[in-house]
């Protein structure tokens, strides 16, 4: 048996198939894609700094998020100033 017939036959060592990593890049580009393309289409003026700013909430979800974290953070940064027009 000739060393080719012995690998034919499955012995010896394996031979490797060379991968292609082209699908997966693809794949990647696309997400990628929707990515940036979601980012930039999330974008409001905010009426106070005149700034387009890209978020994904809306305001009253923003207000919502502050009203209740307000409280933790009075208490983590050592309580309200003492000055109430401050």
């Amino acid at each position: 048996m000739t060393y080719r017939q012995y690998q034919r036959a499955g012995y010896g060592r394996p031979i490797r198939r060379r991968r292609s990593i082209g699908g997966g890049l693809l794949i990647a580009l696309i997400m990628a894609g929707f990515v940036v393309c979601k980012y930039y289409s999330n974008s409001s003026i905010n009426p106070i700094t005149n700034e387009k700013q890209h978020i994904n909430m809306s305001v009253e979800q923003e207000i919502a998020i502050g009203l209740q974290s307000a409280p933790t953070m009075a208490q983590r940064h050592g309580g309200l100033h003492p000055d109430r027009q401050a």
